[in-house]
Parts: C-alpha cells; structure tokens; sequence
C-alpha cells in the first residue's frame, strides 16, 4: 500500500496522468463524431434524436447566414468555451500538485488525507468538464465550419451567374 502512495506522488505518475487525460480528451472529440455516425445507423431512438440535431444545426446555418451578428456571437461563445476548457485543466493539474503537496510532508505509514482525495476528485470533474465542454466547442467550430463554407458555396454560384 505504501508503494501505491509513493507512485501516486512520483512526477513520472502525474505527468502521465495530465498526459493521458488530455489525450483523451483530444481523443473523444474525434470519435464522437464516428459514434453519433454509427449510433444513427444502429438505433431509431438515436436516428430521431440525430435528425433532429442535424435539422436544428442546419436552421441554424440558414439563421447565420443571413445575420453576421449572430455568427460573431457564435465565434465569442467558442472562444469562451476554449478558455473554459484551458481553465478546468489548469484546475485540475494544480488540484493534482496541491494534493501531492499535502503528502510530502505525513510520514510514510499515514493515511491518505481527506483533502487530498478531495483535490483528487475535484481533479477527476475537472478532466470531465473539461471534456464536455470542449465537446460543445467542438460543435460550435463544426456549425461555423457549415456557415463559411456555405457562404463560400453561394458566392461561388453568384461568380458563376455573373460570367453566363
């Protein structure tokens, strides 16, 4: 047991504890996607719900479109979703140190301490909010994708008018 505690206090174990979860944080954005995609496929109740996000982001491109306003405060919501993010890992990251902080000092045999598994499980929902925010995020910097390219695809055509 007191080895468990010793690697929980080792910078090797931290850092790839910070290493993994911004992996995965990285990760899960790229494979929600392909799950909502397979998800669609396999289940009604999914294909309902996803056709009605897919329909609901579509009125929304069609909305931003037309109001350059709007698409602005879609781009500053993103933004601030971003440092959200960046925040919540921060926060976790140093929840990580201070708990580590409050071992070094107990003596080897203690147990561990009632606020280091706080700052511990304030890190775990840290991680996690991170994760579900950078997800929203993500769906933000899909639908202003959708509206430049869009505007692009109309542009494109009215060239094309103009030159027949």
């Amino acid at each position: 047991m007191e080895e468990f505690f010793h690697n929980l206090t080792s910078p090797a174990w931290l850092l790839s504890v910070c290493v993994v979860g911004i992996v995965i944080n990285i990760v899960g954005t790229y494979l929600y996607y392909r799950l909502d995609k397979w998800f669609l496929r396999s289940s009604s109740w999914w294909r309902k719900r996803s056709q009605s996000r897919i329909e609901h982001q579509r009125q929304l491109v069609e909305r931003l479109l037309g109001d350059k306003h709007n698409e602005t405060l879609l781009t500053l919501h993103q933004i601030h979703r971003s440092v959200i993010s960046g925040i919540l890992i921060a926060i976790s990251m140093l929840a990580v140190v201070l708990a580590v902080l409050l071992l070094k000092p107990l003596p080897p045999d203690a147990e561990f301490s009632f606020l280091s598994w706080m700052l511990i499980g304030l890190a775990v929902l840290a991680m996690f909010g991170a994760f579900f925010v950078d997800r929203s995020r993500s769906s933000n910097m899909d639908t202003l994708r959708k509206v430049r390219q869009r505007r692009k695809d109309l542009q494109e055509e009215k060239s094309k008018e103009e030159v027949s």
